[in-house]
């Protein structure tokens, strides 16, 4: 069937609540990782200069006015306009994928190992 429907639509997904600790575990399940995961406050993070979205890619930080509701757009009319969304799985199997066939070059966003391992030992002192 074809829909006509016109107009503006969130479309960012997924059609439940996701967390970044679920996102994290999944992402660890599929690519069977041995990842250990630190929850590392956000203020130690601010201080540390560590840069929302660019350098921990889908961080924003709560307490930031200019980003309030930032991650909190409602799909609800793009679902009820037929809207649907592929298993989270699926996405990071295909990101992957994707990761592995792409030239070597660094990428733009997140902190590299170094300066992650100098954020863990600052934090766990």
């Amino acid at each position: 069937m074809v829909s006509r429907a016109t107009g503006i639509y969130n479309a960012t997904g997924p059609d439940y609540a996701l967390t970044f600790g679920t996102l994290l575990q999944t992402c660890a399940q599929i690519s069977q990782s041995k990842a250990q995961m630190t929850w590392v406050d956000e203020t130690f993070l601010l201080a540390q200069n560590v840069q929302p979205w660019s350098d921990l890619p889908l961080w924003v930080p709560a307490g930031d006015p200019d980003l309030a509701g930032f991650n909190a757009a409602s799909c609800a009319k793009a679902i009820a306009a037929g809207l649907t969304y592929r298993p989270l799985a699926d996405t990071i199997r295909d990101t992957l994928s994707w990761a592995h066939a792409r030239p070597s070059s660094p990428l733009k966003a997140g902190i590299n190992r170094e300066r992650e391992a100098e954020l863990l030992q600052k934090y766990e002192v």
